[in-house]
C-alpha cells in the first residue's frame, strides 16, 4: 500500500500535473478500479477477509455466513434488556443505533446489531486505524468479490436467527465505490427491507471531487447524492480527522504540506451531501483542542448553528492492527494513546462549554435525529 511518501513521488514525477486533480482523477479512481469488478453488467465489490490478520478476533466474536467476509456486531455495550442503559449508552458511547431507531421505529435494543461487510480498500493511512493494513491496501490478496445482492443474500440468512436492522458497509472508504451505496439502498427496497433494514454509510470525505469525476465522466449518475438523500432507511457517518488543516494532515497519513488541499476536500464532500438532504453525522476523530472552536465556527458559517447541534467529538482506543502499525513505524503506542486521549478529554470537556453558548442548550441534549442540516 502507498505511504505518503510514495504518493509525494508520484507528485513529483507528475509536478506538470495539478496534485488535486491527481487525487481525484488519477489515485482514488485507481484504487476504485482495482477493487471492483464487472460481469455481465453486474458489480461485484472487493470484500476484506478477516481470517489470519490483526482483525480475525472480530469474525471470533461474531456471525458471518459467507467464508470470513461479513460479520455482525453489537454497537451498544449495554445489556440489552435495559432500555434506560441502553438510552445512557447512546450519549456515552455513540448513537449510530439510535439513527435506525428512529428511522425504522424499534427498540434500541432491536437496531443494537449491525451486519458489515468491509470494503478492502482505503485513501489514507490513519495511524490509529482499527482496520489491518492488509485488508485495506486495495489488493485483493485473500479478499474475495461479491455482489450487492450476495451480500443482502448473506444478511437475510442471518436475519432468519437473530435480530438484525442495520446494514453498514464499512472500510477502508465505502465511498471510493459509490455505486454500492445506491444499489444496497434499491435492492433492500426491491425486497420490501426499507422499512426492515436501515443502511448505513461511513466516509473519511476524501472523495468529493473524485465523485465529481464520475458524474462527469458518466460513470456515476448526476442524481447520485439526491438518490440516497430520498431514502429514510440512509444516514452516513461523516469522519472528520482533526479540526485544523495540520491536525487533520496528521491523522490521516500525510507529512507534507502540499496536500493541504486536503482540509477543503473534506468540506467539499460534506457540503454535497448536505447540499442534497444527506442525513450527515459529522463525527470528530483526533481533535486538536487549540482549533476546536474554530472548525465548529466554520461548520456553522456553512450550515448555521446545526453544525455544532450534530458534531460528536469521538475517543479513539488502539487494536491489534493499531499496535503492529505503529511498532514498523517506531511510534510509541502508549505515547500516542496519551496523546490520544488527552485530546480526546479536553475537547471534550470544551464541547460542553461551547454546545450551550453555540446552540441554547447542552452538548449531546439534543438527538442527532432531530437535527437535519442545512446550507445557510
Amino acid at each position: 500500500m502507498l505511504g505518503w511518501h510514495d504518493v509525494y513521488n508520484i507528485y513529483c514525477v507528475y509536478s506538470v500535473m495539478n496534485l488535486e486533480r491527481y487525487w481525484s482523477e488519477k489515485r482514488n479512481d485507481s484504487l476504485s478500479r482495482k477493487t471492483f469488478v464487472e460481469e455481465k453488467g453486474v458489480k461485484k465489490y472487493l470484500l476484506a477477509n478477516f481470517s489470519g490478520t490483526a482483525q480475525s478476533i472480530d469474525i471470533g466474536k461474531s456471525a458471518y455466513t459467507v467464508g470470513d467476509f461479513y460479520r455482525t456486531k453489537d454497537n451498544l455495550k449495554a445489556d440489552p434488556n435495559d432500555p434506560g442503559a441502553l438510552e445512557r449508552a447512546v450519549k456515552e458511547q455513540f448513537d449510530m443505533p439510535q439513527w435506525a431507531s428512529v428511522a425504522l421505529n424499534r427498540s434500541l435494543a432491536e437496531t443494537n446489531m449491525t451486519f458489515m461487510p468491509q470494503t478492502k480498500t482505503c485513501n489514507v493511512y490513519c495511524p490509529w486505524c482499527f482496520v489491518d493494513d492488509f485488508n485495506k491496501n486495495g489488493e485483493k490478496g485473500a479478499g474475495e468479490y461479491f455482489s450487492v445482492s450476495e451480500g443482502i443474500d448473506a444478511l437475510e440468512e442471518l436475519r432468519k436467527d437473530k435480530t438484525i436492522h442495520v446494514m453498514r458497509r464499512s472500510g477502508g472508504e465505502p465511498l471510493l465505490l459509490p455505486w454500492q451505496w445506491t444499489e444496497n439502498l434499491r435492492e433492500l427496497d426491491k425486497r420490501g427491507l426499507s422499512k426492515e433494514v436501515y443502511f448505513q454509510g461511513e466516509t473519511n470525505l476524501m472523495t468529493g471531487h473524485f465523485i465529481d469525476h464520475l458524474q462527469s465522466e458518466g460513470r456515476l449518475d448526476k442524481n447520485f447524492w439526491n438518490e440516497v438523500a430520498a431514502y429514510d432507511n440512509f444516514g452516513v457517518l461523516c469522519s472528520f480527522k482533526g479540526t485544523d488543516a495540520e491536525s487533520h494532515l496528521g491523522a490521516i497519513g500525510f507529512s507534507n504540506k502540499k496536500f493541504s488541499f486536503l482540509e477543503e476536500e473534506r468540506w467539499h464532500t460534506f457540503d454535497s451531501m448536505v447540499k442534497a438532504g444527506v442525513d450527515a453525522y459529522p463525527f470528530v476523530y483526533d481533535p486538536n483542542p487549540a482549533s476546536l472552536k474554530g472548525f465548529l465556527e466554520k461548520g456553522m458559517g456553512k450550515y448555521g448553528p446545526d453544525f455544532a447541534s450534530k458534531t460528536w467529538v469521538f475517543p479513539l482506543k488502539m487494536y491489534g492492527p493499531e499496535k503492529i502499525r505503529l511498532e514498523r513505524k517506531g511510534i510509541s503506542k502508549a505515547d500516542l494513546q496519551a496523546r490520544l486521549d488527552e485530546d480526546f478529554r479536553i475537547s471534550d470537556d470544551m464541547m460542553h462549554e461551547l454546545v450551550p453558548k453555540m446552540t441554547g442548550h447542552e452538548y449531546k441534549a439534543v438527538p442527532r435525529t432531530d437535527v437535519q442540516l442545512k446550507v445557510a
